[in-house]
């Protein structure tokens, strides 16, 4: 995985995979993200899709979140193919868990790019980041029960049960991953 160095406009760095492009998500991936949150399948677990009446809401929401500054080193990162990067795949984010003080990962991916391995690859890069370059301990996640895709994800990359933590308005349950255990696994 490379790094590269955040332009002046931007908080984060691009990253680069073996396949994927990440970098700060920005204006111009807003119509791929209203398009992600308007599929029901995608937004299964997370909060009701978009739709019509909702979408002008959801559009202020989204702007909120792409212009947030989340603190040194975290937002939201698009990720889009080597092969073809005007093609948005989705999202991976590293920022404050809601209501909690623990850095949290997540990850969206629109539904035709699921079971390619694109999730667990762009949610390795920003780990590593997180956990190299800026030092983090931990990173965590919560997953609503049911969302297996999630689950393997968190599991493939290490995330691990621990307990259940109040975030988004519910008691959800937790994941963590020690940054010991990211820098002394097998390839790290």
């Amino acid at each position: 995985m490379e790094t590269e160095t955040a332009s002046p406009t931007d908080r984060l760095p691009k990253l680069e995979t073996d396949r994927l492009l990440l970098k700060q998500i920005g204006a111009e991936d807003l119509d791929a993200m209203m398009a992600l949150d308007s599929d029901p399948e995608v937004m299964r677990f997370i909060r009701t899709p978009i739709t019509e009446e909702t979408q002008q809401d959801r559009l202020v929401q989204l702007v909120g979140r792409v212009d947030q500054d989340y603190g040194p080193g975290l937002g939201f990162w698009s990720v889009v193919p080597k092969q073809t990067p005007e093609r948005f795949l989705g999202f991976v984010l590293l920022t404050t868990l809601d209501g909690n003080s623990e850095v949290e990962i997540g990850w969206r991916f629109a539904r035709d790019t699921w079971g390619q391995g694109y999730a667990t690859e762009a949610a390795e890069a920003v780990l590593d980041y997180g956990f190299r370059d800026l030092a983090l301990d931990p990173i965590v996640a919560v997953i609503k029960p049911g969302n297996q895709r999630s689950l393997a994800v968190a599991e493939r990359l290490g995330l691990r049960r621990d307990g259940t933590r109040h975030a988004y308005g519910v008691d959800l349950p937790f994941y963590r991953l020690e940054r010991s255990a990211w820098l002394t696994r097998p390839g790290g």
